[in-house]
């Protein structure tokens, strides 16, 4: 971290109809940190990481606001500068891969897509890269596995698939949307351990939005609390662990059992 952010946001969102989901919330995340977004189902999480790719009006939400990215406010980008960000610059990996991967496609093929969405080469060059991101989320890099299609393989293999394609182009910035909640407790760690591993390798930051204050204790540098549409606390992780400043944060951190070591997964 070099103490100039890569990301800083501030924003609002509604929808119409509906009370504000975001007011005037704000959090950055720096080059190479793990930032930890923990806030109740229906809390706003998920629209602010559509926010941030600019994806919101397809789900009828309004955005205000500033979201500042490695030196520009992407609030002034237009469409088409926007969709050379997505998936190069800043990546995205959803809680469930069946909504994500194409059943009717061979993951080989989707990660090809993948590649020269942002990239051009030749057939060896794309299979040099699927082969890397494939061993580099540990799958078998082999012909057989990549024509394989998303109902062939398990749930942990298809999660580790989307991984494997949003580091295809070493972004700077991944945005990993509750990425454990399909899984069992012993996948929920490897890809846990997998993110953290992708993240010192890289150097990328991670925004990691979670419900799950256990995974967020060992595995984030730093956690922003969301309760009622505002970030309430933005704090180191053991700090906001060891001395919970707003009550909503004390609460939760009450609610866990026994004592929580941080830092396990880092």
């Amino acid at each position: 971290m070099n103490g100039c952010p890569a990301l800083h946001i501030r924003l609002s969102i509604d929808y119409p109809g509906r009370p504000r989901v975001l007011d005037d919330a704000m959090l950055d995340v720096c080059p190479g940190e793990i930032v930890g977004l923990v806030g109740e189902s229906g809390s706003g999480k998920s629209s602010l990481a559509l926010a941030l790719l600019r994806l919101l009006d397809l789900k009828g939400g309004r955005v205000s606001g500033s979201i500042w990215f490695n030196g520009r406010d992407l609030m002034l980008s237009g469409e088409r500068e926007m969709r050379s960000i997505r998936g190069k610059e800043i990546a995205f990996v959803p809680q469930s891969p069946s909504s994500y991967l194409n059943p009717a496609l061979r993951l080989g093929d989707q990660m090809a897509e993948a590649w020269r969405a942002h990239r051009n080469g030749s057939r060896a060059d794309v299979e040099r890269e699927v082969y890397r991101a494939i061993a580099q989320v540990g799958l078998p890099s082999e012909r057989t596995f990549l024509r394989r299609y998303p109902g062939e393989v398990s749930v942990g293999q298809a999660q580790r698939v989307l991984i494997a394609m949003a580091v295809l182009h070493h972004p700077s910035l991944l945005i990993a949307d509750e990425p454990t909640s399909s899984l069992d407790l012993i996948s929920q760690a490897d890809v846990l351990r997998l993110l953290s591993r992708l993240n010192r390798e890289l150097g990328m930051g991670i925004l990691y939005i979670s419900h799950d204050l256990m995974s967020i204790a060992g595995f984030c540098d730093r956690v922003a609390i969301l309760h009622e549409g505002r970030i309430v606390e933005f704090a180191e992780t053991d700090a906001v662990f060891e001395a919970p400043e707003h009550p909503y944060t004390q609460a939760l951190i009450g609610a866990l059992p026994g004592r929580v070591m941080t830092g396990d997964m880092r």
